[in-house]
């Protein structure tokens, strides 16, 4: 039962506390749970067999029932990490995810209540329905909200008039319709999120469209449902639109407004949200080069991130980020040798090898160019990113063969002129990558000492154009006109 040994190693030490003393307290009742427990809990990295077990548990072979056991004590740690005193604390939940639990834990005590045999006095179902209906506004639980006002409209029926469940009905309504308002939002910016980092180049303007289409739909629900939720992540999309239009300024103006929408509104704070202004406002300061001043917010934006969640990581790739630019390769290389061995990735996996490729990037800054070459050759998960991040392999790797003088040089850039050509056909390529391969091979051909090459300084100025210029959290971190323009100087070519 693999669910139970991840569940018990991302236990924090005041939840493990409090299931010791639980079994403790269940006497006999829990002395198998509690043995099991504590085999588990410190062998968590080791492999222990259900036949181990059985013996260690009950002195002989009983490995069949081993599986029955671990359910148990899995069904026994969820309900107390939902118990009051967890809910209750500061260490593991802001104030509004405790007022979520809880209203929604109300729901579950209404519904065991109104399920029983023997019948529970009205009054009780009243004032439980009450507070829920009262919390769930107060916290945006919308769903919830809509389960208590059907259960107070049944109710109702056989109790009052028809003026009372009309009000019921209006209420059930308008909150239905916040509920798919909300839904809908918060999916629109998570599959924006989500493919950040893998979404194929479709260029700038078709992006923007989309993201004017979505921010347009969010206002129209704003304008008829007053939702502070909804408004956060609207404001998120703007930000987005702010950054594409390179409207920095502005965008930053926008961070320190969200900020104080957070601080205003108790349903929308949480510390992580908190953490996000922080990697936004160090994100504008990287498009404006000011990479000291990112590298300052995303360590302001980690201290409101939990150290093994997945924020956390996000938050360590902005600051390699903002160290790579800032030249600190040295901090930069520490930085993305945490983030390989972050728990919550597995190599193989699309992000782990993305922190590959960022480390051959560094790698290369620091001139150890066999070593980011040797990264360029694995078989990453990036290579199916097709039109984007396998491009940036493929750029860092010929990168790496002209730096060493590979004479292979020429076969790979070959290869690129393959894939260019099969991306083109499918339309999966920018202008900048194309002009890119055009870049790499007049550079090889151009190699003759202190002769100038104009077809090659052609391509520069025309990569340079606004439409095709390089810019920041791309799958090419490393400007190559730029780089190339370096050795051209150097080479006096």
């Amino acid at each position: 039962m693999i669910e139970l040994y991840a569940l018990i190693k991302n236990l924090s030490k005041e939840e493990s506390s409090e299931i010791k003393r639980s079994l403790k307290q269940k006497g006999t009742n829990g002395l198998l749970l509690e043995k099991l427990y504590s085999l588990l809990n410190n062998g968590i990295n080791k492999k222990i067999t259900d036949k181990e077990l059985s013996f260690s548990i009950y002195k002989k072979n009983k490995e069949s029932a081993i599986p029955t056991l671990k359910s148990r004590l899995f069904h026994f740690i969820l309900e107390i990490i939902i118990s009051n005193k967890l809910i209750a604390s500061k260490n593991l939940y802001d104030n509004n995810d405790r007022k979520m639990l809880r209203v929604r834990k109300k729901m579950l005590q209404f519904r065991a209540l109104y399920r029983k045999k023997n019948k529970t006095d009205v009054i009780v179902f009243y004032h439980l329905l009450n507070e829920i209906i009262s919390e769930a506004k107060e916290t945006e639980q919308y769903d919830v909200l809509i389960d208590a006002l059907f259960f107070k409209k049944g109710m109702l029926k056989l109790r009052k008039g028809f003026a009372e469940l009309k009000n019921i009905e209006k209420e059930q309504e308008k909150y239905q319709y916040a509920y798919t308002a909300l839904l809908k939002t918060n999916d629109y910016y998570l599959d924006f999120v989500a493919n950040k980092d893998q979404i194929k180049e479709k260029g700038e303007q078709s992006i923007l469209k989309n993201l004017r289409k979505t921010v347009g739909e969010i206002k129209g629900f704003l304008e008829i449902i007053k939702s502070p939720t909804i408004e956060y992540y609207y404001n998120l999309l703007q930000l987005e639109i702010l950054l594409k239009t390179h409207k920095y300024k502005e965008a930053y103006t926008f961070c320190l407004e969200i900020k104080k929408l957070l601080e205003k509104h108790p349903v929308l704070y949480r510390a992580e949200r908190m953490g996000f202004v922080y990697d936004n406002i160090s994100e504008i300061f990287i498009y404006q080069g000011k990479f000291q001043n990112g590298i300052e917010n995303v360590q302001q934006a980690q201290q409101y991130y939990s150290l093994n969640g997945l924020n956390y990581l996000l938050s360590k790739q902005q600051e390699f980020i903002s160290n790579f630019y800032a030249g600190n390769y040295g901090e930069a290389d520490i930085i993305i040798e945490e983030m390989l061995s972050f728990p919550l990735i597995n190599a193989g996996e699309f992000r782990h090898d993305k922190y590959l490729f960022f480390k051959a990037c560094n790698l290369f800054k620091m001139t150890k160019f066999k070593d980011a070459f040797a990264i360029c050759n694995r078989a990453l998960q990036l290579s199916k990113d097709k039109g984007r991040w396998d491009m940036g392999i493929l750029y860092l790797r010929i990168m790496c063969m002209i730096e060493s003088k590979n004479e292979k040089v020429y076969d790979a850039i070959e290869a690129l002129r393959k894939t260019v050509k099969r991306l083109s056909i499918k339309k999966l390529l920018s202008d900048r990558d194309e002009l890119i391969y055009k870049l790499f091979k007049e550079y090889v051909s151009a190699t003759l000492p202190n002769k100038a090459n104009p077809k090659l300084l052609k391509i520069l100025q025309e990569i340079n154009l606004p439409n095709n210029k390089w810019t920041f959290y791309t799958h090419e971190p490393i400007p190559i006109d730029s780089w190339m323009m370096q050795k051209l100087q150097k080479n006096k070519i």
